[in-house]
């Protein structure tokens, strides 16, 4: 398993520069249409997966090892959603149109509301890492605070509401 990580991140990297010498001086006609693909995959795959587990309501949890409709296991989804909430968050800096900020924005809100109601405290951790490392990047620092806490607040506050009104079986 070890070395098909290795494989994956090595895939990742050599596909990373290739976007960087395929587009050095315009990289956002690129990257943001890349990025938008990554979180509206996850949004389908998030709508998906909400579907399958609310039919097996009734049952006090999800059954241990049970694949899902497209994952392994449940957890296994946190790799999307961090993937998606990493893209939707840059999406929201990158995004030179207005409806492409709020896209991005509503996207990250989808990717961390999945994050969270899954339980992937690493992928949360990590997309909070990335969004504390993005911050020094860019230069309207107070507006991309105000917009990642105000994901973490949606995305919580959906959590909340969804566990209320059915609960979730997990």
């Amino acid at each position: 398993e070890a070395w098909s990580r290795l494989q994956l991140y090595y895939a990742c990297t050599l596909l990373s520069v290739g976007l960087y010498l395929a587009c050095r001086n315009n990289v956002r006609p690129v990257v943001v249409p890349f990025f938008l693909t990554i979180a509206l995959v996850h949004a389908w795959f998030l709508v998906e997966l909400m579907s399958s587990i609310y039919a097996w309501e009734g049952r006090r949890a999800v059954p241990q090892g049970v694949a899902t409709n497209y994952f392994a296991h449940i957890r296994h989804f946190g790799y999307l959603g961090f993937l998606a909430a990493c893209a939707g968050t840059s999406v929201t800096v990158l995004g030179e149109r207005p409806y492409l900020r709020w896209i991005g924005f509503v996207l990250g809100v989808l990717a961390v509301y999945g994050l969270i109601q899954f339980g992937s405290r690493g992928a949360f951790l990590a997309w909070l890492v990335f969004a504390a490392l993005l911050l020094a990047l860019v230069p309207a620092r107070r507006k991309f605070v105000v917009s990642c806490v105000a994901t973490v607040a949606l995305a919580s506050l959906a959590v909340l509401y969804v566990d209320t009104s059915h609960p979730f079986p997990n």
